[in-house]
C-alpha cells in the first residue's frame, strides 16, 4: 500500500515540537496554551514561535496564527495523523 503525503501537512521537527507541547498543555489544562510558555518551554523567542504558529495554522493544525494556541483534533481529514504524516 503505497501511502499519500501531502506536503501541505508535513512539519519540520521544531514545528513538531512545538505542536507536541500544545497538544500536551491542551490535554492537561484544557485550556489554549499561551505563546510565553512555549517561547519559555522551548527557549525561542516569541517572533519565532509566532512564525510556528502561523505556519501550523495555515497548515491546519491549531485554531489560529496567534497565541494562545489551541490544537485541532491529532487527526487528519484523511485518517493520517498530523505529527507523522502517515
Amino acid at each position: 500500500m503505497t501511502l499519500r503525503r501531502n506536503p501541505v501537512f508535513l512539519l519540520s521537527v521544531q514545528q513538531r515540537r512545538v505542536l507536541a507541547l500544545i497538544q500536551a498543555y491542551h490535554r492537561v489544562t484544557r485550556e489554549p496554551c499561551p505563546g510565553r510558555y512555549l517561547a519559555r518551554r522551548l527557549t525561542l523567542h516569541i517572533s519565532t514561535i509566532q512564525q510556528h504558529l502561523e505556519v501550523l495554522h495555515r497548515k491546519g493544525h491549531i485554531r489560529g496564527p496567534n497565541p494562545p494556541a489551541v490544537p485541532l483534533d491529532t487527526r487528519q481529514r484523511d485518517g493520517t495523523d498530523n505529527l507523522t504524516g502517515i
